[in-house]
């Protein structure tokens, strides 16, 4: 099972859209493409990095979660010429998305980075569970601004996924050796406290498993069909397979 990592630290390579859905038509069409950015973007905010486990637990699918953002804001592009434009699209949390609102491209010789061209770790470093603007980077700084990457919901989310996960690891990893450990101590003198124990260890080892599960980097509602009609992209990323952990 591939598992998120503690913290998802930033792309050394831009997003590439692997994808290219059949353009839409129709006002709104570009909400269609949702499976596609899904997969391009591994399920993952493509700002503040967050994963859709992050989230919700049985997955985001109809949840308004995440959404499409248009790098170009609709408010913008007045013509509509680039609204169901794949290319202008990308991945985000609904906190990402709402922060930004309208927010301009660029602003006082400052520009919002653009994930599907820019690599993030070039721009940004992880500090405990803060996305933090590398220093005397403006573009950085505009951008961390706009889209609020360290809003104290979405540092509670990081430090949220860090502190389950490395227990459930942990557990998971040395559980069962000490459960087993119980058992044998049960059978040779068959106390109730010890058997309770027992029973107590058994219990956090299969809860332990069912959160690092919760944490797959794939998650279980992961579209099996998409605009593009083809299942030969649906894998991560490069950069968030690297950083997948094997359970």
């Amino acid at each position: 099972m591939e598992v998120l990592p503690l913290r998802t630290h930033p792309p050394r390579i831009p997003t590439r859209q692997r994808h290219n859905p059949p353009q839409a038509s129709w006002q709104g069409g570009y909400q269609k493409y949702s499976p596609c950015l899904r997969w391009d973007f591994g399920f993952t905010c493509a700002f503040c990095l967050l994963h859709e486990a992050d989230f919700a637990l049985h997955g985001v699918s109809g949840l308004g979660t995440f959404t499409a953002e248009h790098f170009e804001p609709q408010s913008i592009d007045t013509q509509k010429v680039k609204v169901n434009a794949y290319a202008n699209l990308v991945y985000a949390c609904r906190l990402c998305n709402r922060a930004r609102s309208a927010a301009p491209g660029a602003a006082q010789s400052r520009r919002l980075l653009d994930p599907t061209r820019d690599n993030w770790d070039s721009h940004f470093q992880l500090e405990g569970d803060s996305l933090l603007p590398r220093t005397g980077d403006m573009d950085a700084s505009y951008t961390w601004e706009v889209y609020d990457l360290d809003d104290r919901r979405k540092v509670e989310k990081r430090k949220g996924r860090y502190d389950l996960l490395s227990c459930s690891i942990d557990l998971l990893k040395t559980g069962p050796a000490f459960h087993k450990e119980l058992i044998d101590l049960a059978e040779q003198n068959p106390q109730k406290e010890l058997i309770e124990k027992a029973r107590t260890l058994d219990t956090a080892i299969r809860q332990a498993y069912l959160i690092i599960k919760h944490y797959s980097a794939i998650p279980a509602d992961a579209p099996v069909q998409c605009r593009c009609g083809t299942t030969d992209m649906h894998s991560l990323p490069e950069e968030f397979a690297r950083q997948a952990v094997q359970i």
